[in-house]
């Protein structure tokens, strides 16, 4: 339902591009300009994107480097089973998520909260600088890898779906699964796996790259020997500042120039490649490891319901068997003594002294079984 981007301050201007609908040559076949008109700007302010974020960084310590993700962007969709609902409802679902990721990276670091219905799938783009307080230099600044770190991730979605749940009142069934945090079944666990070794596989080999590259840099940077005399003029052979070499050497030299800079410069392309899937590898890991422990604890869970029916239907069985033996023992007061059935007070009396010694023999029976389930059951889940 909700996919996060950390973004440098380089992409801003293409995103808002995007999310405002600045040009109407769209490359994405799903949008429909007929139906821009019913897409929605949030944050009401008579701004955009581009001035909300310039604003919001001349208040806050932000680093010059380029790679600096100084941007966090949420897209969060409408969930499947809402879809029939009035444009209304869909509004104030968006209108109430917005409400729940400003509480949670605050009003003023928002810069871009769009709805766009001319899609497939109606969903809300929402754009926010990563802003956290720095104790050391006693200011604010720009950290998403502070801001959106593990912990805002593994919550993020309990917590919206807790919030929407508080505050919609058609908002009943909740949008916490499997499905929301991407996995399906181990399969798809085993796939993150296999893209995981993917890029790994690749940063492996643009390392690999790099070395052969750095390798040959060494090679042309090799000292030539080359004879050289300092030239002179004059009676008196003065120097002129000037040295000469033989034709042969000057080219070779020149030769090895060129080739350095070619080299260095893909030796720099290599090294920032390097670092991209480095950080794609960490990513994956990340994301898998999330998924890991969202299998865990719902495993954890099932095993915890699993156990609860199991208990609840050698219940029923018993309580079916004792109900069956009061219907016999009964009938069987009535075979002797005609009169019985008549006194309601003696009737109510007798069933339940069936039934409290129906229970006490089953709670009995529980407390001998149930040691020796348990222990099955936790090597189960042990294993």
């Amino acid at each position: 339902m909700a996919h996060l981007k950390k973004n440098t301050r380089g992409a801003v201007t293409g995103l808002a591009t995007h999310f405002e609908r600045k040009t109407t040559n769209h490359s994405n076949e799903d949008i429909d300009p007929s139906r821009a008109h019913l897409n929605e700007d949030l944050l009401h302010d008579h701004s955009d994107m581009v001035t909300r974020f310039t604003n919001r960084l001349e208040h806050v310590y932000c680093m010059k480097r380029e790679d600096v993700k100084a941007l966090g962007t949420w897209v969060v969709t409408l969930p499947e089973e809402l879809k029939p609902l009035s444009h209304d409802q869909k509004h104030d679902f968006f209108e109430k998520t917005k409400d729940f990721l400003t509480q949670r990276y605050g009003k003023e670091n928002a810069v871009a909260a769009v709805v766009h219905y001319d899609e497939t799938t109606p969903h809300l783009h929402y754009a926010f600088v990563p802003v956290t307080y720095d104790p050391k230099k006693e200011r604010l600044k720009v950290s998403a890898k502070e801001v959106l770190n593990r912990k805002d991730l593994q919550t993020f979605h309990d917590d919206l779906d807790k919030h929407l749940k508080a505050t919609l009142p058609f908002y009943e069934k909740g949008i916490v699964n499997g499905k929301t945090v991407g996995l399906e079944s181990v399969e798809q666990l085993k796939k993150y796996g296999a893209e995981i070794t993917a890029v790994k596989q690749e940063l492996a080999h643009k390392q690999d790259q790099l070395r052969e590259v750095s390798l040959k840099v060494n090679q042309v940077l090799t000292p030539l020997e080359v004879k050289a005399e300092v030239e002179t003029s004059g009676l008196f052979k003065k120097e002129t500042g000037n040295v000469i070499v033989p034709k042969k050497a000057f080219e070779e030299l020149k030769e090895q120039a060129q080739q350095s800079v070619a080299l260095s410069q893909r030796n720099a392309d290599l090294e920032q490649q390097v670092v991209y899937w480095q950080k794609s590898s960490h990513s994956f890991e990340e994301e898998r490891t999330i998924f890991r422990e969202k299998l865990t604890e719902l495993t954890k869970k099932f095993n915890q319901l699993k156990k609860s029916y199991q208990k609840l239907v050698r219940k029923v069985d018993f309580f079916r068997d004792r109900i069956g033996k009061v219907a016999d023992y009964l009938l069987d007061y009535a075979k002797k003594d005609p009169e019985f059935m008549k006194g309601e007070k003696q009737e109510k009396a007798v069933g339940q002294n069936f039934v409290d010694k129906a229970e006490v023999d089953f709670d009995n029976q529980i407390k001998l079984e149930m040691p020796e389930k348990s222990l099955i059951q936790n090597k189960g889940i042990t294993r």
